[in-house]
């Protein structure tokens, strides 16, 4: 049972992480092209890291919702 919790704490604190680079990376002007290929190398990390401990789902969900 402390494992399951464990895991949704991870994956809670890795989403908002996510939610506030894809923020930031929304909010950066197109000039600014090495502070965006940073935030989006953060995001596929982020997006991995998920992905990981959900089975890919979080990847699958997201896909969806942009379809």
């Amino acid at each position: 049972m402390q494992l399951r919790d464990d895991i949704l704490d991870e994956v809670t604190k890795l989403y908002f992480e996510r939610l506030r680079v894809k923020i930031e990376l929304d909010e950066l002007p197109i000039e600014a092209a090495k502070k965006r290929l940073q935030k989006e190398l953060r995001l596929e990390e982020l997006t991995a890291s998920i992905d990981a401990l959900t089975g890919g789902y979080f990847s699958k969900e997201v896909r969806k919702d942009s379809a």
